[in-house]
């Protein structure tokens, strides 16, 4: 089965300088049906909502008709952590993530993001790695007692010196156990480290449930035009093993601040275009 505009799913990323309305009625507008929510402050920092919170923000995403497909709690930038040395912070996180958790089945989230956390520079990986491996199995039992199931991203080296590539989320994965943990693809992480869809596809087959499918030089997270990536050969290959998960996007850094829909109706456009032809 071809790949369809209907698995583009909007999201927030740009949109934390206006309020949550305004991108809830921007996905209306352009007819954008499935939404990822960045769960940050003011929109929806998980920490600050009661349950009344949330099911008010619901009832809003609701009567736009728009279907909430992922929750990506905040964790590169506030101080979270799961792989942390010191227990304090490695508590704080997990605690942080049990919410998440918690609002994630209250959206009627199906999917919600992970990443490994990082460890120190000059600490043996594994003594970070083993960390991430016990945070994670907290986490995703935890989702799987709700209902919502968690995806894992490789990361940039910047961002985290434990999963970075496709065999490192296989391998996490793996030791995390019997769970309900899947594997991610960011375009941008995956080209950063190297790598392409092909290695992702050699690793997990038609496995892959989710995608934040972006544009960069590798790197930036930018709409699709603004960077360099090869995204048309990305969504071939994607297509290649019938993926039916949702092509979200994930912008990073300044560059819409003042203008957050326009990354998004790019970004849409064209996909839009690529897969027309694609799909010829």
């Amino acid at each position: 089965m071809p790949i369809t505009i209907d698995q583009f799913c909007g999201s927030n990323f740009s949109y934390f300088r206006f309020p949550f309305v305004t991108f809830l009625a921007d996905m209306v507008d352009l007819g954008i049906g499935n939404i990822e929510i960045w769960g940050v402050s003011p929109h929806l920092y998980a920490p600050d909502m009661t349950d009344s919170d949330v099911a008010a923000v619901k009832s809003q995403i609701d009567d736009r008709g728009l279907n909430v497909r992922c929750f990506t709690p905040e964790q590169c930038i506030y101080p979270i952590n799961i792989a942390a040395e010191e227990r304090v912070i490695r508590e704080r996180s997990l605690a942080y993530f049990m919410r998440c958790v918690e609002v994630a089945a209250l959206l009627d989230a199906p999917y919600m993001f992970l990443t490994s956390g990082w460890g120190y520079e000059g600490e043996p990986r594994e003594q970070a790695w083993e960390r991430s491996v016990q945070s994670l199995k907290a986490i995703t039992s935890y989702a799987a007692e709700n209902g919502v199931t968690a995806v894992l991203e490789g990361l940039q080296p910047v961002e985290s010196n434990i999963v970075n590539t496709a065999g490192d989320i296989k391998s996490m994965i793996q030791q995390v156990g019997p769970s309900n943990l899947k594997p991610a693809l960011d375009t941008v992480g995956m080209a950063v480290n190297g790598e392409t869809v092909k290695d992702y596809i050699a690793c997990f087959g038609a496995g892959i449930e989710y995608a934040h499918f972006v544009d960069g030089r590798p790197a930036g997270h930018v709409a699709w035009g603004d960077g360099e990536l090869p995204l048309a050969e990305y969504l071939r290959d994607l297509q290649s093993i019938d993926y039916k998960g949702y092509l979200s996007v994930e912008f990073a850094g300044p560059n819409y601040y003042m203008t957050p829909r326009v990354p998004v109706e790019q970004s849409r456009d064209a996909i839009r275009a690529a897969l027309a032809d694609l799909n010829k």
